[in-house]
């Protein structure tokens, strides 16, 4: 089920991301910007709460999942890195100053690294890859009807391992890998019809944002484990807010940031190329927002939303089952010839004993 309440909640994600970049390449005024990095977190706990769904009523096992979450990260990704580096060749753009260009091709394509010199947003997609690679595992090793216990259980590994190791290193050991338990946990409830009482979980998501916002101005920069613990906390409650209320038939949003919702991806992964191509030929601030937003409508609708609709896990899955038919075919001839070349004709009177 989609819910739309939870849209609305990633296209406000994507766009405070927005917001906190075009500080950095626009210009806008800087209090948006502590504020705008509460949107990755808000993303993490969202994809936490939809993939847990899906994974969670799989039927197709753990590899056909694997490879439906690939088909939704990658072709895009891909076309999006392809003009980032035909830009940086073309105009010698440094999309991410402060970040050196020093991976392999194979790092950027796979993403395999999140210092991503060309698309500096991308690195919380390896955050996402990471999930999915985890969900798969449990799909993969968990009994019937155990799925979520399964889950708990390598979830409560990986705070045990971030807890060892600290909580600022590699996905499987920072602690905003640890967002999407989150997500999991409002799905969990929502599994279970255990959501109430949401006015008062809204309220007190927003005194957790407000935490946050207040350390990131005031006091420093937040970490992955005060992230977790403020904004991390205050995007579950709020998740669990806005689902609960769609349960009980309450959609509080217009249906145009529903549509934004369902381009948010679009929307995260170009706005940095077309804020930039922006500011080059000098258009700023509001209109710049502007086009960026449409052009965010126009990726979903012509690239994204085809390529989805392509399903190109199961197109595979069906050239293959064509394609056995003809390799049959071949491998039983081939057989033939051989056993009738090397064997010699299978008459019984051609191997009768010779007459003595």
């Amino acid at each position: 089920m989609i819910y739309k309440n939870v849209q609305v909640l990633r296209a406000a994600a994507a766009s405070l991301v927005v917001m906190a970049h075009a500080v950095c390449i626009m210009y806008v005024p800087s209090a948006l910007v502590t504020l705008g990095t509460s949107g990755v977190d808000i993303f993490f706990v969202i994809s936490g709460f939809i993939i847990c769904q899906v994974a969670g009523r799989a039927q197709n096992g753990a590899v056909y999942f694997l490879a439906r979450r690939w088909w939704r990260i990658f072709p895009l990704y891909w076309i999006v890195l392809a003009f980032s580096v035909a830009l940086t060749a073309a105009f010698n753009i440094n999309w991410a100053p402060w970040m050196p260009a020093q991976h392999s091709a194979l790092d950027y394509i796979l993403l395999l690294t999140t210092e991503n010199h060309f698309l500096p947003q991308a690195w919380s997609l390896v955050f996402e890859l990471y999930f999915y690679a985890l969900l798969a595992l449990v799909l993969f090793i968990a009994p019937a009807g155990r799925f979520y216990r399964t889950l708990a259980l390598l979830m409560g590994a990986q705070v045990a391992l971030v807890a060892l190791c600290g909580s600022n290193g590699a996905p499987p050991t920072n602690a905003l890998s640890l967002e999407f338990a989150l997500g999991c946990a409002v799905a969990w409830l929502n599994a279970r019809n255990w959501i109430r009482y949401e006015l008062i979980a809204w309220g007190v998501g927003l005194l957790f944002f407000g935490a946050g916002e207040w350390w990131s101005v005031y006091i420093a920069p937040l970490a992955p484990l005060p992230r977790l613990c403020t904004f991390g906390v205050g995007a579950a409650l709020g998740l669990y807010a806005l689902v609960g209320l769609e349960r009980r038939g309450v959609r509080i949003f217009p249906r145009v940031l529903v549509r934004l919702g369902d381009a948010s991806y679009s929307l995260y992964l170009w706005h940095i190329p077309v804020l930039t191509i922006l500011m080059t030929v000098g258009i700023r601030k509001l209109p710049a927002l502007a086009l960026v937003f449409l052009a965010a409508f126009a990726s979903y609708y012509l690239i994204e939303a085809p390529l989805l609709r392509l399903d190109g896990p199961r197109l595979l899955q069906r050239l293959a089952a064509k394609a056995v038919v003809p390799i049959r075919f071949g491998w039983t001839s081939l057989s033939q010839r051989l056993r009738e070349r090397f064997s010699g004709p299978s008459s019984p009177v051609a191997w009768a004993r010779p007459e003595t």
